[in-house]
């Protein structure tokens, strides 16, 4: 009897293990909304956030502070107002960079395109804009990019790094908690000298976390958002490295 009901048994074992991962989630998710949120006008939110930075904390030069203050102005303006040429400005400006398309770009371009091999051909701007339309229509039906609305001020956290691994990133110093965690589409873009093979000159690398609690336009729930910067020594600014949000944000979007 014990061997015929097994399957059974098993399977409401696993019904019953999904009920409650649901309700864990929902119970995390009733405590983000619960946090005070601000909603500064469109351009501002930028200003907002870096008032609420505890900069202290931080062990980076004058230098590395200050394009940290500018860089992440020009980042949390462009969350709440995403375009494609604010993107690319962002990932280009003022960085020494080289692009070949990523893994995960070829996939997303693989499925929406002709076929990986065309999306290989593509220069780097066509490429980008190609992995923009890929990404925008997994959102919404009017297929307008997701857009940030408001921030917790409290609470902000923020780390710095000399690796930048996902586990590093969502459990290490800035970690807020998730529910599931999403990552957004690279589209492969490098900067000096990640390239570099030394292992003792990668050891030098410098990257800052940052954490925080948000809402979207597109979703009713909060959830946290992770940031990660690199810090390129030759250009002597910070670059866009990852972005890690919640599926509660139900945000897709180019990092």
């Amino acid at each position: 009897m014990r061997l015929a009901l097994s399957e059974r048994y098993r399977l409401e074992r696993r019904q019953i293990e999904a009920v409650a991962a649901k309700q864990r989630s929902r119970d995390v998710a009733d405590g983000w909304n619960r946090q005070s949120f601000s909603a500064p006008t469109r351009g501002k939110l930028g200003d907002a956030f870096v008032r609420a930075i505890d900069w202290q904390r931080l062990a980076l030069s004058d230098v590395q502070k200050a394009r940290l203050d500018s860089r992440l102005r020009e980042i949390l303006n462009y969350l709440q107002s995403p375009s494609l040429d604010e993107y690319y400005r962002l990932k280009t400006e003022a960085l020494s960079w080289k692009f070949q398309l990523g893994e995960s770009a070829r996939r997303r371009l693989g499925l929406a395109e002709p076929g990986p091999a065309t999306a290989a051909e593509l220069q780097p701007l066509d490429a980008v804009g190609a992995l923009w339309d890929a990404v925008r229509r997994l959102n919404n039906k009017t297929g307008a990019p997701p857009r940030l609305t408001a921030v917790c001020l409290e609470g902000i956290r923020i780390a710095t790094s000399q690796t930048n691994s996902p586990s590093a990133v969502l459990l290490g110093q800035i970690a807020k908690g998730f529910t599931i965690a999403q990552e957004a589409t690279d589209p492969g873009f490098t900067y000096a000298p990640q390239a570099l093979s030394d292992i003792a000159d990668r050891r030098q690398e410098v990257f800052v976390f940052l954490g925080f609690l948000a809402r979207s336009d597109v979703s009713e729930d909060a959830g946290p958002l992770y940031i990660s910067l690199y810090w390129s020594e030759d250009d002597q600014n910070w670059a866009l490295s990852r972005l890690f949000t919640d599926v509660l944000l139900k945000m897709n979007l180019l990092f």
